[in-house]
């Protein structure tokens, strides 16, 4: 289960 946290952490390292 992926968390909210973790898609915009992911998201955040995709956008760097």
């Amino acid at each position: 289960v992926v968390a909210a946290e973790d898609i915009g952490r992911q998201i955040l390292t995709y956008g760097e």
